[in-house]
């Protein structure tokens, strides 16, 4: 009797091209070895902050529009 992979192992198998670029990529090795340039870094962050700001406002309007209370609690804990 075969048991099915995890759902998590399979994704990563099937998008294992896509994995390998994101993991061995020279932004990734240089944070991992303290040497990506300040410049580098700070573009990351803004980048960052920008994305998580949208989110967190994608976010709220989905609590806010949710016509369930049960729909709006499990928005809510999406963190």
């Amino acid at each position: 009797m075969n048991t099915p992979a995890p759902f998590s192992q399979v994704l990563r198998a099937e998008c294992q091209k896509d994995w390998q670029a994101a993991i061995q990529h020279r932004f990734v090795d240089e944070i991992f070895a303290g040497t990506l340039a300040s410049e580098h870094l700070r573009h990351y962050l803004v980048q960052d902050y920008q994305f998580v700001d949208r989110f967190v406002a994608l976010l709220g309007a989905a609590i806010a529009s949710a016509d369930q209370y049960a729909a709006r609690v499990r928005f809510s804990q999406f963190a």
